[in-house]
């Protein structure tokens, strides 16, 4: 049996660490996950034997079982818990700056571009000692672009308003699960509660706000990252076309030297033509030499 779409996001979410209490908060955020693009050196392939997917990391030449925005997604979710903590207004645009200067720091690492034997441009990371074919700013870019917009999002939803409910009451006038209201001088507040069929269990009423806001701030997260997801493609797509007219230029100029040692070693193979002196000429026409 193939698991449905449901599944897959209840566990991203476990992999994210999101519990059942944090839903209202946090839940969108692996629907999102899920739907993102890999990062641009990063591949998904399903195991012959399971059925499960893997991921491949090109530059690092290795696999795993893990989405690699895991931990990206994974930091977002922790960030979003400290404001919850500690609020701020300048809370997210401060955790924007942290993480474009995590970013940055990782980029600084990163050397290049410089040709092999064949014009082809790569980079080196002369930390870890890797190289990779793919320009690490790309990488990075994607990563700080959906962490960017995954965080102004989430500052929409954990600034929505907290509307309390609103209690009801029984035939005693208490209030269910509380006391009755009451005013400053103490007189109970009346209030019309909606109709029910007989028989049926008061329950209480929760209002629609939040559920719409929490919808809104999905709809306004994956339209944001669907528009900073075509930027990064518009990107991605100008440098490789920017890539393959360097590399365009540097095969002809790679086969005009070429050619050009071609040349110069057939000269030097070839007997050098000399010009007959004036003795050759009058001996062979049979005159005396001085």
């Amino acid at each position: 049996m193939q698991p449905t779409q449901n599944d897959a996001v209840a566990a991203f979410k476990q992999q994210l660490g999101i519990h059942a209490a944090e839903d209202a908060d946090f839940g969108w955020i692996a629907e999102v996950g899920l739907q993102s693009p890999l990062p641009p050196r990063w591949t998904s392939h399903a195991d012959d034997d399971s059925g499960y997917v893997y991921y491949v990391d090109h530059d690092r030449q290795v696999s795993s079982w893990e989405n690699p925005l895991v931990p990206y997604l994974r930091h977002v979710v922790e960030i979003g818990r400290k404001f919850m903590e500690d609020p701020s207004e300048t809370f997210f645009e401060d955790q924007k700056g942290v993480l474009w200067h995590q970013h940055k720091t990782e980029l600084d690492c990163w050397h290049g571009p410089f040709a092999d034997d064949c014009g082809r441009r790569y980079y080196v990371n002369s930390t870890e000692g890797i190289s990779s074919w793919q320009d690490p700013r790309i990488d990075a870019q994607y990563i700080f672009e959906l962490e960017s917009g995954l965080l102004t999002s989430l500052e929409e939803v954990l600034n929505r308003p907290r509307t309390p409910e609103t209690p009801e009451f029984g035939p005693d006038g208490i209030a269910f699960g509380g006391d009755p209201r009451r005013t400053a001088n103490g007189a109970e507040v009346l209030t019309l509660e909606p109709s029910r069929g007989k028989g049926s269990r008061p329950g209480t009423a929760k209002p629609d706000l939040a559920n719409q806001l929490l919808n809104q701030a999905q709809m306004d997260a994956k339209e944001c990252h669907r528009s900073t997801l075509q930027q990064m493609m518009d990107a991605a797509a100008r440098l490789h076309s920017q890539q393959q007219n360097d590399l365009e230029t540097q095969r002809i100029h790679f086969s005009r030297k070429v050619e050009a040692r071609r040349q110069r070693q057939q000269l030097k193979a070839s007997p050098t033509a000399r010009i007959p002196s004036a003795a050759t000429f009058l001996k062979a026409a049979g005159r005396p030499t001085p």
